[in-house]
């Protein structure tokens, strides 16, 4: 009995271990490449096997919260991405979200409202608050990018 105590045991302190994988939805999956991709051209090693993360689209995020990134100890990290929002957007503001909640998740980046003299974000980690205006676009996508893999 002692023998399968001790089991017992084991087993349950290894099973709340995070084991590294990624579980990401497969239309998030060519963001999560592009993000990977960009990542590379800037000589910094992103590898979604060594990032403990699920990934999906949900209908059930707070009103106006086009993402979100959750950190856990006992699972998974965790990007959620709005269904309402991924459905009513082009590819560019997708990207934007997703690039944004693995700014978060993947980055471990916090919020940055910095703004230039007009007003416009500096970084896709704004807060989504207002207190700067959001300007993603292809112009001026790589200058964004560039910020986001610098910091």
């Amino acid at each position: 009995m002692k023998k399968f105590t001790v089991l017992l045991t084991l087993f349950l302190f290894l099973s709340c271990e995070k084991e590294p994988t990624s579980l990401i939805e497969a239309e998030l999956a060519p963001y999560f490449q592009r993000f990977i991709d960009e990542a590379n051209l800037r000589a910094k090693v992103i590898d979604m096997r060594t990032n403990s993360l699920t990934a999906s689209i949900v209908i059930n995020l707070p009103s106006g919260v086009a993402g979100q990134c959750s950190f856990n100890t006992q699972r998974l990290d965790e990007v959620k991405i709005s269904r309402s929002y991924w459905n009513s957007v082009a590819d560019i503001d997708r990207e934007y979200v997703v690039f944004h909640e693995l700014g978060h998740c993947v980055l471990g980046l916090s919020h940055d409202d910095e703004n230039n003299v007009n007003g416009v974000c500096r970084s896709i980690m704004q807060s989504g608050t207002g207190i700067c205006k959001k300007r993603y676009t292809l112009a001026n996508r790589k200058e964004f990018i560039d910020e986001l893999f610098d910091r």
